[in-house]
């Protein structure tokens, strides 16, 4: 390794890594492989549409979400149920991916949150999709922030605790399997097959070259 080498080495061996609790907040974190900014957004969407499904599937709670309107604020998950005196109850959850925001988007979920509570009249709440439990949610210095502002931060668990049905995940690493199952299913819907294979094949075609060059230059050294 010559100079030049060795100072890139520990010059990346010495730096730490930035925003990292940011990264401890993102649904991102649970995830094994490399997402793109756009994959990561509709990790977010497609665990939002497939909790819902589920829960409208699966209980007695009836999704009634509106069709999202241009001025109207859109309800992640919003759900209803008659109890056995006749009554209606009403359930409204905000699902985020990232609890880290700015300020400014902060006071905006605060704000959206409460404004949604009032106008269903009902309980409502923000799930944190990026923890299953409060062991990963205690460490966070964000829910403080909501709370202050009267809104409740949920993790998955206790969001279907609120809903009063049995979580489908047994525990913190199946909820985190099931996330990366859905990283791995987005991946896979942006790569066709065609050119998935195509790349294997490159990537194949390139290593067998890199060899015998290799050879070829041992055998010249010699």
């Amino acid at each position: 390794m010559n100079t030049l080498q060795r100072i890139t080495t520990n010059y990346f061996k010495d730096k730490r890594p930035k925003k990292t609790f940011e990264n401890f907040e993102s649904i991102n974190n649970l995830v094994n492989i490399t997402i793109t900014q756009s994959q990561s957004i509709r990790l977010g969407t497609s665990i939002e549409d497939l909790l819902r499904i589920y829960i409208s599937h699966e209980t007695q709670w009836t999704d009634i979400k509106p069709v999202n309107q241009k001025g109207v604020k859109e309800r992640d998950h919003l759900f209803s149920r008659i109890l056995e005196d006749g009554k209606i109850d009403k359930i409204y959850s905000e699902l985020k991916s990232n609890l880290q925001l700015d300020s400014e988007k902060r006071a905006k979920t605060a704000s959206k949150v409460k404004d949604i509570i009032d106008e269903e009249n009902c309980y409502g709440c923000i799930t944190a999709l990026r923890h299953f439990s409060p062991e990963t949610l205690d460490k966070s210095t964000n829910t403080n922030f909501y709370k202050e502002r009267g809104v409740d931060v949920l993790t998955v668990q206790e969001y279907f605790g609120v809903l009063n049905i049995a979580c489908p995940f047994e525990n913190a690493e199946a909820y985190e399997a099931w996330v990366c199952s859905i990283a791995h299913g987005l991946i896979d819907a942006d790569v066709p097959c065609e050119e998935r294979a195509a790349a294997e094949i490159l990537t194949e075609m390139k290593t067998l070259k890199d060899a015998g060059h290799n050879i070829d230059r041992d055998e010249t050294d010699r």
